[in-house]
């Protein structure tokens, strides 16, 4: 009972952590119920088991994943808050996806996708009120934008399916 107890309060933490929604929710329950049967395995049950360390060192190991998953999900979701605070959104994005931050954090990262055009994209980033204040130092389709101290780097591609709009931050040292 202390196994699921601790379980339904680690999943609340962390799904309030997380919050609802993502691309990694189903990743995240996986390893959560996995981290429980195994923590159950490892600690609660007293039967005699050779094994038991092995299920004690899973145990801890699939709760540590659980929590990066989380993190790792909340990165993504943050995403969008950020990419909005550089350059005005395109209005009809599907997906955000934050990738791990690259070189000490002077490089950020993201990838987006819309079920629109390239032609659609392409159209409602060369206009200059779209592009929050940045200097147009290349046209589109890769848009090279500047300002002080930063360059953001803007690739726009697609197919029949989505259009992805690849969004690079380098900041200056």
């Amino acid at each position: 009972m202390f196994a699921i107890s601790l379980g339904a309060a680690l999943a609340a933490l962390v799904w309030i952590y997380a919050g609802p929604g993502g691309r990694l929710v189903p990743l995240f329950l996986i390893t959560l119920g996995a981290s429980l049967v195994a923590y159950y395995a490892g600690f609660v049950d007293r039967r005699p088991n050779p094994l038991r360390f092995l299920a004690q060192a899973g145990a801890i190991t699939l709760f540590l994943l659980t929590l990066l998953i989380a993190h790792v999900s909340r990165l993504d979701r943050r995403g969008a808050e950020i990419v909005a605070g550089l350059i005005a959104p395109y209005p009809r994005i599907d997906q955000v996806r934050f990738l791990p931050l690259v070189d000490r954090n002077q490089l950020q990262h993201w990838m987006l996708t819309t079920a629109d055009s390239e032609t659609d994209v392409v159209e409602f980033y060369a206009l200059e009120r779209n592009r929050a204040g940045w200097e147009l130092l290349s046209p589109p389709p890769l848009m090279v934008l500047g300002r002080e101290g930063e360059k953001l780097t803007v690739f726009i591609s697609g197919d029949r399916r989505e259009t992805t709009i690849t969004l690079d931050l380098r900041r200056a040292p």
